[in-house]
């Protein structure tokens, strides 16, 4: 008898389940924000007792201990990600709400990454959609000397016949306003790229001023572009990119890890359009541009 209980016992193992349904998700900072798109993460898993097993950790918690490492760890933003890269080398990971500076040279295989970022190549298909069949096919990128990630992006971009493409390199000591000056003055539009070094801060203020100056439309890669005076952004919504998550959350437990050659996910783009800017800088916005796309400009 207590050969065939052991028996049964072994069977009963050998039956549940060959994966664990752990999931922790991290977050970079504690507050409302963080903790509201983790709870929306969790609302839209797919299986139902994955969804309630799954944890929200801060950093202060996620050191708990009870952490092992046949669980799966989503990171929610930078912070989370090099924390939980740091605390749990060993773990599935599922990276979110970051653009792909983040994971720059990481080589391991034991991580999936939600991008908020589009591909560079879908900003310059919406530019491409703008300026052709206008008397002005010239599109600018402005990048930095030292950002080979988009260079590299720059460098694969499939360019249609009549579009010009003018990328303007950035060096260290340059000021990009300065830089770009010329070649704005006669260019069809201009297509913003993640780049410290030329969009960001007083340098982002100044380009965005030259660029309505000389009525140059500017193609954004974030909604925020459109408050500043962009014509047009092209972004994965805070929804599509809470949608993408869970669903990777419960790709990872349904067939017990990351079995897909992707590493990079790339939420459903959205398309918001400045109707302001538009009038002001007198661009006609193709329909099948505007078509499906946003026009309000708040949160």
């Amino acid at each position: 008898m207590k050969r065939l209980l052991t028996i049964f016992g072994l069977l009963l193992v050998m039956a549940g389940p060959a994966y664990a349904e752990n999931v922790h998700i991290i977050l970079s900072e504690d507050n409302i924000a963080y903790h509201q798109l983790a709870q929306d993460i969790k609302n839209h898993i797919g299986n139902k007792a994955l969804r309630t097993s799954t944890q929200i950790k801060t950093l202060d918690s996620a050191d708990s201990g009870n952490i092992v490492a046949s669980d799966l760890i989503v990171s929610i933003g930078e912070t989370a990600v090099q924390f939980s890269q740091r605390h749990y080398p060993q773990n599935s990971h599922l990276y979110s709400f970051i653009d792909k500076t983040v994971i720059q040279g990481d080589d391991a295989t034991n991580w999936v990454a939600v991008l908020m970022d589009q591909p560079l190549q879908r900003l310059f298909d919406t530019a491409t959609g703008i300026v052709q069949g206008g008397l002005n096919n010239r599109l600018v990128i402005a990048v930095s000397e030292d950002n080979q990630l988009i260079r590299d992006e720059i460098a694969q971009l499939s360019i249609p016949l009549g579009i010009q493409l003018d990328i303007v390199v950035v060096d260290s000591n340059a000021e990009p306003a300065k830089v770009i000056d010329s070649v704005l003055q006669n260019a069809g539009a201009l297509i913003a790229v993640r780049d410290s070094r030329v969009w960001s801060g007083e340098h982002a203020k100044w380009m965005l001023y030259q660029s309505y100056k000389y009525k140059v439309p500017v193609v954004g890669y974030s909604k925020s572009f459109l408050k500043a005076g962009a014509l047009i952004s092209v972004y994965a919504s805070l929804f599509d990119t809470v949608r993408e998550t869970a669903n990777l959350i419960t790709y990872w437990h349904d067939y017990q890890g990351w079995k897909m050659q992707e590493r990079n996910f790339y939420p459903p783009y959205t398309i918001s359009i400045n109707d302001n800017i538009a009038r002001a800088l007198e661009i006609h916005i193709p329909d099948s541009i505007r078509q499906g796309a946003a026009t309000d400009v708040s949160d």
